[in-house]
């Protein structure tokens, strides 16, 4: 199995008002990186302000075959997704 998880980051208002929501998004991939090891690979989007990240476990598709497999509108996103740490 793989798991995809949109993990957030500065755009997003943590639960508690005194954590940053960048700050949640580092201890959820640093926690992920744990279980996962060198299988987790981050998508990280937008700019410093409002930016979000995806995670993604496993080993990393086979890039040709899943750009092929993507909506024309995802295509660009495949070559972004680098290891995490």
């Amino acid at each position: 199995g793989r798991i995809m998880v949109n993990v957030g980051g500065s755009c997003v208002e943590a639960e508690d008002s005194r954590r940053d929501g960048k700050v949640v998004m580092e201890e959820t991939l640093g926690a992920m990186q744990r279980v996962f090891s060198n299988k987790l690979f981050v998508l990280s989007l937008g700019n410093r302000k409002d930016d979000s990240s995806i995670a993604l476990t496993g080993d990393l598709p086979e890039l040709d075959a899943w750009r092929k497999a993507l909506p024309r509108s995802l295509k660009c996103y495949a070559d972004m997704w680098v290891p995490f740490r």
